[in-house]
């Protein structure tokens, strides 16, 4: 079964050690490194932890003490409206169940759970496409779909590139497309989007925080800065205000509405490992690990895919993209290849001097050299991603002519649904 580029997220509300056990046995048998498994036994916890996590699907026990199941799918739908609720019920409490669809549940399965049964269940839910829950002036469910696309450039340490190659490659789609594109700057410690575009804005990332509920094309306007290259930048805070973590279910409110007002978005990740990192991860559609021919970053690189497989990510979530590909002194890139045992997506040439008189000036390359060599990759890169990771109006386009460069090496990931 194809997953959607993250780890399938299950909360599981249940009593009982041995249901959860016999749950996540089937899993990973059917799901290997494909799903999440998170336990509680508490309904008082399991409203806060769905509401931390976010789940896809929300798995309730009919066994549970002081409450029953359908009353928790209720309040489910009323904390979490974008999960799944899914009641599992002893063969004798079907009238549990019916209740419980009645309230918004969208299946329920029979005790002991069958194997063949949970997997249509989930087949079913993840068939369907990713919509956002909201309430019309009546207060009646709608649905609307997303369209965009997400995808964060990190790097496994700071001066690799990885600013340079997402503020040129985010103006590269937008020249392209002529679609609107997000420039997203989430480098909390060591932010640059804001000097590589030589913006003087006041308002970040962190503005969003306290609309985060309710966040609209609107709001998102009102903070975000019009380039002159036709992109919308969101700066993050100056590096010397101390910052506080941003939470899963706010960084995913935030990028989905970004989805929907955006065709493309990129955003900026900073390199070190923490829960706003993490964060960002899930709520993407792909991942852009941007390398440079060095040994202590391929070091850093293997880290960081470490982390990738831990998390349950699939390999085709991440591309690779080496900067400075031609660096004199620089590991080759079959050498790369081969310690990090994954493809290199796509290579830039090196030109140091002119990516850094282009950051000092705050003008990016591709706007005033757009006929270096550096212009021509991030401008080949951004036609790869179009073409290999459409997002749903380009679906409907025609495929915009590949430029026939060395730089190119064949990519199909995950993120084309």
């Amino acid at each position: 079964m194809a997953l959607i580029g993250h780890p399938l997220r299950i909360l599981l509300l249940s009593s009982h050690e041995g249901f959860r056990d016999n749950l996540d046995q089937i899993l990973s048998e059917r799901l290997p490194g494909g799903y999440q498994l998170f336990w509680v036994t508490l309904p008082e916890v399991a409203e806060k932890r769905a509401r931390e996590l976010l789940p896809k699907i929300i798995i309730i026990d009919d066994a549970l003490v002081g409450t029953s199941a359908s009353h928790m799918v209720r309040r489910f739908r009323q904390q979490v409206p974008k999960s799944a609720c899914v009641v599992a019920v002893n063969a004798t409490n079907t009238r549990e169940a019916q209740q419980a669809v009645l309230e918004g549940a969208r299946a329920f399965l029979i005790k002991p759970v069958n194997g063949d049964d949970l997997l249509s269940v989930i087949e079913q839910i993840m068939a369907e496409p990713e919509v956002e829950i909201e309430e019309n002036l009546v207060g009646i469910p709608i649905r609307s779909t997303r369209k965009g696309r997400a995808v964060v450039i990190v790097a496994p340490k700071h001066g690799v590139g990885h600013t340079t190659l997402a503020v040129n490659t985010a103006i590269a789609i937008h020249q392209l497309s002529k679609k609107k594109v997000a420039l997203v700057d989430a480098d909390f410690r060591a932010p640059g989007v804001d000097l590589a575009l030589n913006l003087h804005e006041q308002y970040t990332i962190y503005d969003l925080l306290p609309r985060v509920s309710h966040l609209d094309e609107s709001i998102l306007m009102s903070v975000m800065t019009h380039h002159t290259s036709g992109i919308y930048a969101l700066p993050s805070p100056p590096p010397q205000r101390h910052i506080q973590p941003i939470p899963l279910p706010q960084v995913q409110e935030i990028v989905l509405a970004l989805k929907e007002v955006f065709t493309w978005q990129f955003i900026d990740l900073q390199t070190s490992p923490d829960d706003t990192f993490i964060a960002f991860l899930e709520s993407v559609d792909g991942i852009i690990l941007c390398l440079s021919p060095e040994l202590t970053v391929l070091r850093n690189a293997r880290l960081l895919l470490d982390l990738f497989a831990a998390r349950g990510y699939p390999r085709e979530k991440t591309i690779i993209v080496l900067n400075r590909w031609d660096m004199k002194g620089g590991i080759p890139a079959s050498e790369i290849e081969k310690r990090l045992r994954i493809e290199i997506a796509y290579r830039i040439p090196d030109d140091q001097p002119l990516a850094t008189y282009s950051n000092n000036r705050g003008i990016p390359l591709i706007l005033s050299h757009p006929k270096s060599a550096l212009a021509r990759a991030y401008l080949g890169l951004a036609r790869h991603l179009m073409q290999y990771c459409p997002t749903t109006d380009e679906m409907l386009q025609p495929a915009v002519a590949l430029n026939q460069s060395p730089n190119r090496l064949s990519f199909i990931p995950l993120w084309k649904t």
